[in-house]
């Protein structure tokens, strides 16, 4: 974009007197988010000399989203988090638990429970959050961690709620670690793994090589166990987990029976493999994907061309990956006070309507589509055969699979090929506007 010069005029006429103020004021001191008024519609735009700039109000207040196998959680500014769709074993974290049915030679047993209307999960200061297979985690300003759902394998983190036949817990539980403050969390398909405040993992659950351990077994662990390894941030697929480092260099490490880690032939990988740097991270089912100055890779499983083709050709900010498809955002511009915004694409399986095109049917060519939405994007995440992301103006839309109510709109379609809006989330607490940076045009 180009920057104004010291005769360029903004076109203001548009806009009430008071929004009209507030703004250039704002933009003078460089502000990076102005409270307007109720005479401002959601969307209004500027005309300058040379470019369209657009300001948003904010809608909703979701902040953070999370996806799973078959359910999705929302974390607003304020800590409060909301969860949706399959919680056969309490993965909602609400109460709602599936019956569990009487069938010899099983306490596993339990029949379809599904909250298709997001729910509050009674758990405060929530600022981290993650949604695996059949348990969720998150973690609280003061450093603690809570997990809920499926402890069979320990990845709830406790001791009395792991076992072949323990009662999933349908209700946050604090995780035990007493003496670890955690700042991260990440959750896969029976285990879970956080980052300490020193940037330490811990894990526990079931260990397919991710834990970081070199050891010829890959014991289970109840409660966290410190992994020895460092990293800056972390990010949790179904089998395998991936890290990078505070100087951008990305690991990745676990189940590598598709080579979704490494070319190495074995199907668990215990040491961190050097995969390349990487400023975020796509995992899914058996596949991987990387971002690195807004340039995608991936390789792994390529059963329904979820790798792609003609990545280089777009710059993205934000990637994810589920079962079968990936998805990213394409960066479009900043944002006041930080932050990205951009359109989605995504590639790979669409048979319930995973690239939100509005179609289902399978495309002979792998390179992404575009889906369609009617707003920028700050982020997005991807589940088992779903993807959700959160709104300039910061709502939630889901598209794909919804037999389990895990679009969070109240229904429990077989899918929605076109995104729709989460319901029953928080409007947002003040008029914020969010918008591409304007400092960009007063240099």
């Amino acid at each position: 974009m180009n920057s104004l010069t010291n005769n360029s005029q903004l076109n203001v006429s548009s806009i009430s007197f008071s929004s009209k103020a507030i703004l250039i004021i704002a933009v003078l001191m460089g502000g990076c988010m102005v409270d307007i008024d109720d005479t401002v519609t959601e969307t209004q735009t500027l005309q300058t000399t040379s470019d369209e700039l657009r300001y948003y109000r904010a809608q909703g207040d979701v902040v953070q989203i999370t996806t799973g196998y078959q359910h999705a959680c929302a974390r607003t500014s304020t800590g409060r988090l909301y969860c949706w769709g399959d919680t056969t074993y309490g993965t909602v974290g609400t109460g709602v638990l599936g019956e569990r049915q009487e069938v010899a030679g099983s306490c596993l047993t339990r029949n379809v429970a599904v909250v298709a209307n997001p729910r509050r999960v009674r758990l405060s200061g929530v600022v981290d959050v993650a949604a695996g297979a059949q348990h969720t985690c998150a973690v609280t300003n003061d450093g603690s961690a809570y997990c809920w759902g499926s402890g069979r394998f320990g990845q709830l983190g406790r001791s009395d709620a792991a076992g072949e036949c323990a009662v999933p817990s349908a209700v946050p539980v604090e995780v035990e670690a007493p003496s670890v403050r955690f700042v991260q969390i990440e959750a896969g398909d029976s285990y879970t793994c956080a980052l300490s405040d020193t940037g330490e993992m811990y894990c526990w659950g079931r260990n397919y090589g991710q834990f970081g351990i070199s050891q010829r077994t890959l014991p289970s662990s109840f409660t966290p166990t410190a992994t020895g390894r460092h990293f800056s941030s972390i990010t949790g697929g179904p089998f395998h987990l991936c890290g990078s480092e505070r100087n951008g260099r990305g690991y990745c490490l676990g189940a590598n029976d598709n080579r979704q880690v490494s070319d190495e032939v074995t199907n668990y990988v215990s040491e961190p493999t050097f995969v390349g740097y990487a400023d975020d991270f796509a995992l899914g089912h058996y596949h991987t994907c990387t971002l690195d100055v807004g340039r995608a890779q991936c390789w792994g499983d390529d059963s329904q061309e979820q790798l792609g083709d003609d990545l280089s050709s777009f710059d993205f900010f934000s990637i994810s990956g589920g079962r079968g498809h990936s998805c990213a955002l394409e960066y479009f511009d900043n944002m006041v006070g930080g932050g990205e915004l951009g359109r989605a694409y995504c590639w790979g399986d669409n048979n319930v309507g995973q690239l939100g095109n509005g179609t289902t049917s399978r495309r002979d060519d792998p390179t992404p589509v575009e889906v369609r939405s009617s707003s920028y994007l700050t982020d997005i995440q991807s589940g088992s055969d779903f993807s959700c992301a959160i709104t300039v103006t910061r709502d939630a839309i889901c598209w794909g699979g919804n037999i389990y109510g895990q679009l969070g709109n109240g229904e429990t379609s077989v899918y929605e090929a076109i995104p729709t809006t989460v319901v029953n989330l928080p409007s947002a607490r003040s008029s914020l506007v969010a918008a591409p940076n304007f400092s960009s045009y007063f240099r």
